[in-house]
This record gives C-alpha cells, sequence and structure tokens, in this order.
C-alpha cells in the first residue's frame, strides 16, 4: 500500500496509514465533548427561535395566516433563526470531520488485520 501523505491541521507530516489512524483516534478523543456543547448549542438555538416564534405569535393580531406570517418575518425571529443554522453548521462540520475520522480507523483496522493475515 502506498503511503499516506496528508498534512494534519496542525502541520504535521503524516507518511504512514499507522500515523493517520493514531491522529484520527486522538481527535475522535479530543473532539467528544466538543461534538457534545455543539450539539446542545443547536438544540438550545433551536429552542429559543421557536419560543421567540410564539411569543411574538401571541402578541399580534389578526388571522392566523397574517399572524404566522408577521412571527416568521420579524426580524428578532429573522435573527434567531440565522443563530440556529449557524449553530447547526457548526455541529455538522465536527461531526463530519468527526465521520472521517472513524473512516480512517476503520479502514486501517481493516488493513492492519488483512495484513496480519497474510492477505496484503
Amino acid at each position: 500500500m502506498a503511503p499516506c501523505r496528508q498534512v494534519s491541521a496542525d502541520g504535521i507530516t503524516v507518511t504512514t496509514w499507522t500515523e493517520r489512524a493514531d491522529l484520527a483516534a486522538n481527535f475522535l478523543t479530543e473532539t467528544d465533548v466538543d461534538i457534545a456543547n455543539l450539539k446542545t448549542k443547536h438544540e438550545k438555538d433551536k429552542r429559543e427561535a421557536k419560543r421567540i416564534w410564539s411569543a411574538i405569535y401571541l402578541r399580534v393580531t389578526g388571522t392566523v395566516d397574517e399572524r404566522k406570517a408577521q412571527a416568521e418575518t420579524h426580524e428578532t425571529y429573522q435573527t434567531a433563526v440565522a443563530a440556529e443554522m449557524t449553530s447547526l453548521l457548526e455541529f455538522e462540520k465536527l461531526r463530519n470531520r468527526r465521520d472521517t475520522a472513524n473512516l480512517v480507523v476503520e479502514f486501517w483496522r481493516s488493513w492492519n488485520k488483512a495484513k496480519t493475515d497474510g492477505v496484503i
């Protein structure tokens, strides 16, 4: 198998799949709390946006559709939705990086097992 030529975020050049898997495993360990915090922040932001929408809806007058439209287009609600989308984006970016790290570790495990068994 060809060496893995990759530069990590901290500038370390990785030359083997074992080194790459080690970095990936470390990344997973180091980001456990970060991913939980980002998920919690997103949930809080989502609830805050719903709370703001409800408060606006109850405060305005008109038909049901008019009240919904006013709540949806209100500046405060739009700001809350933007914050919710930002926190979702940050959560998804880290989750995707962790998924990639998991794939690297699983690839290394499979490759190492095949190498140990003499398949490759």
